[in-house]
């Protein structure tokens, strides 16, 4: 039913992202509650790891071990609904799209920002908090380095200006 809804209802690029939106969303929701089978949406035994994202979400990340989920992959996902060229890989508007979510399930962009959208103007979102999302992961893994001087004399000065 979701692939006889994704392919009537396909989206150009020049469109509203809101119906391939909804449409990736509850498939994924699907995937995730069990409806969709594993072997409706096959990963290839050689698939990156960071490529796998687990259902109902859209992040790489492994879930903890007692939770429920249901690997797939973007491009296991855009196949599942039929969006993709001729040569089997995602239209630009579903990897757009789906990079979107990925990032609003994420924290760094906001569904509201981008409602009712054309899929280019959300590309444009989906660079800047691609940039935000890799400037933070710098930042967290430059301070878990336990001796940086920088900021061991950051957090000595704040110590010392509190008192």
């Amino acid at each position: 039913m979701i692939q006889m809804m994704a392919r009537e209802n396909g989206e150009s690029y020049k469109t509203d992202a809101s119906v391939l939106r909804e449409t990736i969303t509850a498939t994924v929701k699907a995937l995730g509650e069990g409806k969709i089978r594993p072997e409706e949406m096959p990963i290839p035994p050689d698939t990156r790891q960071d490529h796998i994202r687990y259902a109902p979400g859209y992040s790489p990340s492994v879930p903890a071990r007692n939770v429920i989920s249901y690997p797939y992959t973007m491009a296991s996902l855009a196949r599942f609904l039929g969006e993709t060229d001729k040569g089997g890989e995602a239209h630009q508007a579903f990897r757009t799209t789906f990079a979107a979510l990925e990032l609003i399930s994420e924290g760094y962009m906001n569904e509201s920002s981008i409602k009712g959208m054309e899929v280019w103007k959300i590309g444009e979102m989906v660079k800047v908090a691609r940039k935000t999302k890799e400037e933070a992961t710098k930042r967290a893994d430059h301070r878990s380095q336990p001796n940086c001087t920088l900021c061991s004399y950051r957090s000595f000065s704040q110590l010392s200006l509190q008192r």
